[in-house]
C-alpha cells in the first residue's frame, strides 16, 4: 500500500471545549489508484488530507506512505518524505503573486534542493507547463492567468519532484464548470498515465463518480469502507444526497 491510515483521531482542545474532528479513521490506497473522498462542510475531509500529507499531526492513529510512519520521524525527515513524494493541490492555487509561472512551478525543486542545476530545472518546469497545456504562459504572473490557468500552474507546481501521490483538496471548487472540467480530466489522465495515486476531496458528485473508489465522510469517520466508483453509480442517489447536503 502506498498509503496505510490507521485509527486516526484529530481533535482540538480548548480550555473550555474540544473538537473531534476525525474521530478513528482507517483505510489504505494502493499505488496507481483514484480515491474520491466526499461528504459535507465540516465533516474532516479536509484535516483528513493534511494529516495523510504530513501537513498536521494527528492527535494519535498512524499513517503510513511507502510502507514508513510519517508521524514517527522528525520534522526533518518527515518534510523531506512529504517534498519527494507527495504532491498538493488546492482550491485557492496558492501561488507567489511576485513570481512568473516557471518561478513558481520551480519552487518545490528549489526547495528540495536535490538537483541544482538551474538550467535542468527550469528545463523541466518548462516541460511541465507545456504538459498542463501553458508553454505560452511562462512569464505570465498569477494576476495575469485565468483561474484554470493559474490552478494548471499549480498542478504542474505539485508535479516538479515527480511525486508518487497527488492530494487535492477541492481542486475545482474555485472555478466555472468548463476550466473544472478540463481540471479533473486532467488528474484523471495523470493518474491514468502516469500511474500517480490521485486522492481528491470535493464536493461535486460528478467529480467523484471519475475516481475507481468513493469514501463517504461525516462527523469525522467513513460512513462505510472505500467502495468501488461502480457501486455508488448503481446507487446514485446515496451519493446525491450525500453531496447534497453541503
Amino acid at each position: 500500500m502506498v498509503i496505510d491510515a490507521f485509527q486516526l483521531m484529530k481533535s482540538y482542545v480548548q480550555p473550555a471545549s474540544r473538537l473531534d474532528v476525525l474521530k478513528g479513521v482507517t483505510f489504505q490506497v494502493k499505488e496507481g489508484e483514484f480515491l474520491a473522498v466526499v461528504g459535507p462542510s465540516g465533516a474532516g475531509k479536509s484535516t483528513l488530507l493534511h494529516i495523510i500529507g504530513g501537513l498536521d499531526k494527528p492527535s494519535s492513529g498512524t499513517v503510513s506512505v511507502d510502507g514508513e510512519d510519517i508521524y514517527r520521524l522528525g520534522d526533518k525527515a518527515r518534510a523531506k518524505i512529504r517534498s519527494r513524494k507527495i504532491g498538493f493541490i488546492f482550491q485557492f492555487y496558492h501561488l507567489l503573486p511576485e513570481f512568473s509561472a516557471l518561478e513558481n512551478v520551480l519552487l518545490p525543486a528549489m526547495v528540495c534542493g536535490r538537483n541544482t542545476d538551474m538550467s535542468f530545472l527550469k528545463a523541466r518546469a518548462g516541460e511541465l507547463l507545456g504538459k498542463v497545456g501553458l508553454s505560452h504562459r511562462l512569464e505570465h504572473r498569477p494576476g495575469e492567468l485565468s483561474g484554470g490557468e493559474q490552478q494548471r500552474v499549480a498542478i504542474a507546481r505539485s508535479l516538479m519532484n515527480e511525486p508518487k501521490i497527488l492530494l487535492c483538496d477541492e481542486p475545482t471548487g474555485n472555478l466555472d464548470s468548463a476550466s473544472g472540467a478540463e481540471i479533473i480530466n486532467l488528474l484523471a489522465e495523470l493518474n491514468r498515465d502516469k500511474k500517480l495515486t490521485l486522492i481528491i476531496v470535493t464536493h461535486d458528485s460528478g467529480i467523484a463518480r471519475r475516481a475507481q473508489k468513493i469514501v463517504m465522510m461525516k462527523d469525522g469517520r467513513f460512513m462505510d469502507g472505500p467502495g468501488r466508483a461502480d457501486d455508488h453509480n448503481n446507487n446514485n442517489d446515496g451519493l446525491k444526497d450525500e453531496v447534497r447536503c453541503v
